[in-house]
């Protein structure tokens, strides 16, 4: 299906060679794209045994993502060692494998079951998703997550999407569960970078008119107090080696406009 629509068929498209990369191909495959002109390859031919068996653990890290968070988080220092050796590959891993992070640092901190990647059908809306979620009999966290470098900050608008849309969705799709109509619920954003002065502005403004539900934001310092919290070295030095250090940039005091850079207040 892939090979069905030649290159050719685009017009004012620069010469290129065509890589098809799988974990193996079926001899009928590989005939068909060499026919074609296109060249088949497999990760372990391109970058060797040792980032081919990480980029296969990395699949099923992911698919297991859940399962990984509550237990096994030794897992996600394993995988960016392994995957270091592709140039960018921890920069574009990191988005997530902090949702990994996250969810076990949420797991230790609160008793209950934990999904990473949950999907959420809202009422009379498209399906949302929540990057991490942990629910108890008295409890639901509802966990936004934003895996940035140091110089990376959440914008205004990218806040208030979730703020203003996303959040009411989710409590009013969760609360019309009859499991979780008694439970405490916190909505947090989490992200390893920082804020803008906008996006402060406005994460203050919600704390102060949240009446209902726990509201909070943290941005990478705070999230780094989280880890150390749990004493999850493993995970803590994988934060600062992929996180928190970059060259030229490092995190200078950008605290939310709370104490602890969180907030619990009615909405």
């Amino acid at each position: 299906t892939i090979l069905q629509q030649p290159a050719k068929a685009l017009r004012n498209l620069s010469p290129f060679l065509p890589i098809l990369l799988a974990g193996r191909f079926s001899a009928e495959a590989f005939n068909l794209a060499r026919s074609k002109g296109v060249v088949t390859a497999t990760p372990g031919i391109l970058f060797g045994s040792d980032v081919a068996k990480g980029l296969s653990a990395l699949l099923e890290t992911l698919n297991h993502a859940s399962e990984v968070a509550a237990e096994n988080p030794e897992v996600v220092v394993d995988l960016f060692d392994r995957l270091g050796k592709i140039e960018g590959a921890a920069v574009n891993l990191r988005g997530a494998l902090f949702e990994l992070i996250v969810g076990h640092v949420v797991h230790l901190e609160s008793q209950g079951s934990i999904d990473i990647g949950k999907l959420v059908f809202l009422i009379e809306k498209h399906p949302a998703e929540i990057d991490v979620f942990l629910a108890s009999n008295v409890q639901v966290r509802v966990i936004e997550c934003k895996g940035y470098g140091p110089d990376q900050a959440v914008k205004e608008d990218e806040l208030r999407a979730w703020v203003v849309e996303k959040v009411p969705d989710l409590r009013k799709s969760l609360l019309s569960e009859a499991r979780f109509r008694n439970c405490e619920f916190s909505f947090e954003f989490w992200t390893s970078g920082s804020f803008t002065a906008e996006a402060l502005r406005l994460a203050k403004e919600t704390i102060q008119r949240t009446k209902k539900y726990k509201i909070q934001f943290l941005n990478g310092v705070e999230v780094r107090k989280r880890i150390r919290g749990v004493n999850a070295s493993g995970l803590g030095k994988v934060f600062d080696e992929h996180y928190a250090k970059q060259p030229l940039t490092r995190f200078r005091g950008k605290h939310l406009p709370t104490e602890a850079g969180t907030a619990s207040v009615d909405a």
